[in-house]
């Protein structure tokens, strides 16, 4: 039996453990002979590069340590997904020999602050998903230690401002999805030091016109999405310095035309989300916003009319409006 016929036995093996236990399996075939699985030196093989256990079923198939042990054995591995699966949070340790994981998934899980061992070990991380965790300022102060680390998102956690302030010492970051956290945001501006960074994420958090300020900081952010938070025009306001932001998401705020006047000083603003913006008339919307920059306008419940619209379309047929 040559090495690659046992290779490909192996990967058989452990496709159908983990398609036992409820999971999906990607595998990388040689894309010039479909079915065909090419090992590098011309020999039969394949790679394992995703696993997903995401699930809805109420009661899932088990997820044992001998199927973590035999997923360690799969070093190409790229993206592994648990989502909303039990399991001990020890077993963990064995991904750590996956050492070309890139992806992890671990939202709404049993894991607590311990697994931010094993997590900082997968040294090529570059996007990890905490949402609906034990982890706590503890686990997540640890989080810095990934040094390809991309996209973090976490949500429904009791991490703080203390966990929050640690993440600006990620020098890779690009994308912050933060939800459902107590955080304020009161040192967005350690995180100018982070030059990738382009989108954050605060919805349904604590923070307010203060941490606007901060975020005004960072030079390099296009998208920020502040949904259900208190953020008013004096922190919007400061936000007119962020020449290379394109989307802002103000659904609920109670911001008033004195917010879209200084968004349209932006230069790069497309998008603008302030549905529900109680404070917003139709005629601020008519007056204020510049429909030569602003490609997509959502404001529903602010009170535009059929004659509104039409009139935006005709000139501005390039404009998406949405108010229903």
């Amino acid at each position: 039996m040559t090495m690659g016929n046992r290779s490909l036995q192996q990967n058989e093996a452990i496709r159908q453990a983990i398609e036992a236990a409820g999971g999906v399996v990607d595998v990388v075939r040689d894309p010039s002979e479909p079915g065909h699985w090419i090992e590098p030196d011309g020999r039969p093989y394949a790679y394992i590069a995703s696993v997903d256990f995401s699930t809805d079923d109420a009661e899932p198939p088990p997820l044992t340590k001998d199927l973590f042990a035999a997923i360690s054995l799969l070093p190409e591995l790229r993206t592994l997904v648990l989502t909303k699966r039990q399991f001990d949070e020890e077993w963990l340790s064995y991904i750590v020999s996956c050492g070309e994981l890139i992806r992890l998934e671990l939202g709404q899980t049993p894991i607590t602050d311990r697994a931010a061992a094993w997590i900082t070990q997968c040294g090529n991380l570059m996007d990890l998903a905490l949402y609906d965790t034990r982890i706590t300022d503890c686990g997540a102060g640890q989080l810095w230690m990934l040094p390809k680390l991309q996209t973090l998102s976490i949500g429904g956690t009791e991490i703080s401002d203390v966990g929050l302030d640690s993440f600006a010492r990620m020098s890779m970051l690009r994308d912050l999805y933060l939800e459902d956290l107590p955080i304020r945001g009161l040192h967005f501006d350690r995180f100018a030091q982070c030059r990738l960074l382009e989108s954050i994420y605060l919805t349904n958090t604590k923070i307010a016109d203060d941490a606007l300020h901060g975020i005004a900081a960072i030079e390099s952010i296009e998208e920020l999405m502040l949904r259900g938070t208190t953020i008013g025009d004096e922190g919007v306001s400061a936000l007119r310095s962020l020449a290379n932001l394109t989307k802002i998401v103000l659904d609920g705020a109670a911001i008033t035309v004195r917010s879209l006047k200084a968004l349209m000083e932006c230069p790069n603003i497309t998008r603008l989300y302030i549905d529900g913006c109680q404070n917003i008339s139709r005629e601020d919307i008519l007056r204020t916003i510049d429909f030569n920059k602003i490609s997509m306008l959502g404001c529903r419940g602010i009170g535009l009319t059929n004659d509104d619209l039409s009139e935006i379309r005709r000139e501005y047929p390039g404009v998406i409006v949405s108010d229903s």
